[in-house]
């Protein structure tokens, strides 16, 4: 029997990461000393310390690093909970992507107009982005297999069953898309839809963190 205060616990730091996450968006946006444009531009254009014009952006860049890491280390907090509590359902599993989500800052938080380590730049915001979204996908597929296991094939199907059964679409649907438009973007400068993986990031980051408040403990 899994140890329910520590999935209580594991439940309150995920929604922490996508807390400080959103926080950190809309401050970075909200200091950004140039037009942002939502479709268009990347969320790490707000981490820059120039924005796109060749101004200085230098607080948006610090809330933008300051709030990745932030979140980072408190994915790794919950992947070391994951790996360590082996009571936990599919722990192993679950500690090794999000420790994927606690990776991908160490990239991500470099400003994307450091051209030297731009590369690592990419790499970092391609794990963290793609990450979160696979460990709330991970989560909504456990979820529902365990809620809504059929026990007959009568079983009636209620709200609860087809909103869980959304949030499943949802997630996987959102993942796929960015891993397409991402790989289309890097291997063939292809911009899918015309906005291509800078809109499919942002629909990543909104569906995860909506979805992720769906989750109850018993789901850790």
């Amino acid at each position: 029997m899994a140890d329910q205060k520590i999935q209580t616990v594991l439940r309150l730091l995920v929604w922490l990461v996508a807390i400080v996450l959103i926080l950190t968006i809309v401050l970075a946006w909200w200091q950004y000393t140039d037009d942002y444009n939502f479709f268009q531009d990347t969320i790490s254009t707000l981490g820059g310390t120039t924005n796109l014009s060749g101004g200085e952006n230098t607080i948006s860049s610090m809330i933008f690093s300051i709030g990745l890491y932030t979140s980072g280390g408190i994915a790794l907090i919950v992947a070391i909970i994951y790996f360590f509590k082996k009571d936990l359902f599919f722990h192993t599993g679950k500690a090794i992507i999000a420790l994927f989500v606690a990776i991908g800052p160490i990239g991500v938080a470099i400003p994307r107009d450091n051209e030297d380590l731009l590369i690592f730049h990419a790499i970092g915001a391609a794990i963290f982005i793609g990450s979160f979204g696979i460990l709330n996908g991970v989560m909504q597929l456990l979820r529902y297999s365990n809620k809504h296991r059929p026990k007959n094939k009568e079983e009636k199907k209620n709200f609860d069953f087809y909103l869980d059964l959304s949030m499943v679409y949802l997630t996987g649907i959102a993942i796929l898309f960015y891993l397409i438009a991402f790989i289309l973007h890097i291997a063939f400068s292809i911009e899918l839809f015309g906005y291509g993986h800078a809109l499919a990031q942002k629909i990543v980051v909104i569906i995860s963190c909506v979805a992720v408040f769906f989750l109850d403990k018993d789901d850790m």
